[in-house]
């Protein structure tokens, strides 16, 4: 408590020596801080917001599709694959039914 005490008393001895065009300078840093701060959020969040809406023109207009046969599950969209479901260069009659279905 003698810290805080000490503490609040050289605040109180470093306040009551300042002129009132030092605590006006004070509240225009002050004030200049605040502003600065909200600058600071706005631009950040224009910027994400441009990066969310970039990455999200970039990826597939169905990104994740219902699995057939399992439910709750979902596949990723792979675009190399443009929506096939071929492993390879196997004609599998399983996987072609699946993408007739999808």
């Amino acid at each position: 408590m003698a810290l805080l005490e000490n503490a609040q008393l050289s605040f109180e001895t470093w306040s009551n020596g300042l002129t009132a065009a030092d605590s006006a300078v004070l509240g225009v840093i002050g004030f200049g801080l605040m502003i600065f701060a909200v600058a600071a959020l706005l631009i950040q969040r224009h910027v994400e917001k441009r990066m969310l809406e970039k990455h999200q023109m970039t990826e597939c207009s169905r990104s994740n599709r219902p699995v057939l046969g399992v439910r709750h599950s979902h596949m990723p969209c792979n675009d190399n694959k443009s929506g096939r479901l071929l492993i390879g260069q196997k004609k599998d009659p399983f996987l072609s039914r699946l993408e007739r279905l999808a």
